[in-house]
């Protein structure tokens, strides 16, 4: 499910328009007062600083994007020598994929390229509501050789989608009991929608080593929310859940026919996938195009469970297998 997810995040960002509607930086109503005699010897001019104990060439960071697909793996290492070339810093995506999939971590993992270069890990912060732990937090860091680890708040993404994590209470504490047990510096990054005067010292007198206001320079990520929905999986467990409550006997049927690939649908005919087995990325279209962007194969297990859980209800039912039913009318908005 992660992984599909993270592939779905890559999809919308190329293919939608996921910038904030009508709504800018607001550094459009600022401008620098010119200097038509600056006195100094622009050469001179030293744009390096040190920022959480680590030197930059620059006072740029890479915010935190993706990870956990193997797309998104070729980013990460892409960004990875850029920073390292460049000596800027680097955030990486969320890594809740790599805790709870390790063999993700790989998609992660750019230390190699970039030994120098000022590393985030980054995690959501309402994990920490939801089983992450202050020892998966130092495992997360770890696992990349991160300088230091961002939690980043999204309260708005998370509420705008099917199955975001919307318990927030309490969190400012278990924020504070991460940046007191942590190694490395701990910051607290805000994702799109602005953070507050208030919210951000309530942050600083929990610990945070720094406070990231992400703004509305990037991507939407409420907006990138609202492209998924609704989703392509939810209409596929809605058919499921028609297909399992009515009455006859269902048909499940998944496979190629002879061998063959339909035509450029993204799924049609598709030949069968294996749990056991690991897939290359579909880069190419049946009749040999390139995709625009490869797709991601692996074994749907999160369908997969939700068709075992059905179908073990309709087993459980005498009323789903041999039941009748009656047609109700609704009227206007009157649903029955």
């Amino acid at each position: 499910m992660l992984e599909e997810r993270k592939a779905e995040h890559l999809h919308i960002n190329l293919e939608k328009d996921v910038s904030f509607p009508q709504v800018t930086t607001g550094l459009e109503r600022y401008c620098f007062v010119h200097n038509a005699l600056p006195e100094l010897d622009l050469a001179r001019v030293e744009l390096g600083t040190a920022f959480l104990g680590k030197q930059l060439r620059l006072p740029l960071l890479i915010s935190s994007m993706t990870g956990g697909t193997s797309e998104a793996q070729r980013i990460n290492l892409h960004l990875a020598e850029g920073a390292q070339a460049a000596g800027i810093a680097m955030g990486l995506g969320s890594l809740r994929a790599a805790l709870e999939a390790p063999h993700l971590a790989d998609t992660f993992r750019v230390r190699h390229l970039a030994p120098d270069v000022l590393l985030f890990a980054n995690l959501g912060a309402v994990q920490l509501n939801t089983g992450v732990t202050v020892d998966d937090c130092r495992r997360a860091v770890d696992v990349v050789e991160a300088d230091a680890l961002i939690l980043h708040l999204n309260p708005l993404q998370e509420a705008l989608q099917a199955e975001g994590d919307t318990n927030w209470a309490g969190l400012l504490d278990r924020i504070a009991a991460v940046c007191r047990s942590l190694d490395v510096p701990v910051v607290a990054q805000e994702v799109g929608w602005g953070i507050s005067a208030g919210v951000a010292r309530r942050l600083a007198d929990a610990g945070a080593a720094a406070v990231g206001d992400a703004g509305a320079g990037g991507p939407s990520w409420s907006q990138r929310r609202m492209d998924r929905a609704p989703t392509e999986r939810r209409r596929q467990q809605l058919l499921v859940l028609f297909q399992m409550t009515y009455i006859g006997a269902p048909m499940i049927y998944y496979g190629d026919e002879a061998g063959m690939w339909g035509a450029n649908d993204p799924c049609d005919r598709k030949p069968m996938i294996w749990p056991e087995m690991e897939y290359e990325p579909e880069a190419m279209l049946p009749d040999g195009r390139p995709r625009p962007l490869a797709d991601e194969v692996a074994f749907d297990y999160d369908l997969f469970d939700f068709y075992r859980r059905l179908i073990a209800i309709r087993q459980a039912s005498p009323a789903l297998r041999r039941g009748d039913y009656r047609t109700l009318l609704a009227l206007a908005l009157i649903h029955i």
